[in-house]
């Protein structure tokens, strides 16, 4: 009789131990979801754009443009140089002629941008042109009575001016 009861606690005290790994084995499948890394974001926090000076072509080449990750994107507008017109401590417009307009661009850092020049625009060796950033209104679309000049802390907005240079005139870097 003491062997049944031995037999019969052993087995209970086996099913117990199964059930409970059993269980946990379970929960491990059922509870724990995939885990995955976030996708990294860089946040950019201030607008700027630099553009060199370059050679007289049908593009205008802009090194890099950084459009504030918590706004719409926006354009960066090439104009021929102008002057702004300023009322108290904010300009309110920057007057010379746009020769050429970007692609949308989206918010965040863009890299090595080429801008075509419009239809029938030419530059000339010795001309300034100035760069300026401009906000789109949301739709996506350039339209110079809806998009503004994005301005920087100060509230002037935010141009690079660059000259048109001859082709022998650029430095390109080191010569080797």
């Amino acid at each position: 009789m003491n062997k049944k009861i031995i037999y019969l606690v052993v087995g209970i005290v086996v099913v117990i131990v199964a059930f409970f790994v059993f269980n946990s084995l379970l929960n491990k499948r059922v509870v724990e979801p995939p885990t995955e890394e976030p996708p990294v974001v860089d946040v950019i926090s201030i607008n700027n754009l630099i553009v060199p000076d370059q050679a007289a072509e049908t593009e205008i080449f802009v090194e890099k443009v950084l459009l504030k990750s918590d706004e719409n994107g926006g354009f960066v507008i090439i104009r021929r140089e102008g002057t702004s017109t300023t009322t108290g401590t904010t300009t309110e417009e920057f007057v010379g002629d746009i020769v050429g307009v970007s692609r949308y661009l989206d918010p965040g850092v863009v890299d090595n941008l080429i801008v075509s020049l419009n239809d029938n625009e030419t530059v000339e060796v010795g001309e300034i042109l100035v760069a300026a950033l401009y906000a789109d209104d949301g739709d996506g679309l350039w339209n110079e009575e809806t998009d503004v000049p994005l301005v920087n802390g100060e509230g002037l907005p935010i141009l690079v001016s660059f000259t048109i240079m001859s082709q022998g005139d650029i430095d390109i870097g080191p010569k080797l």
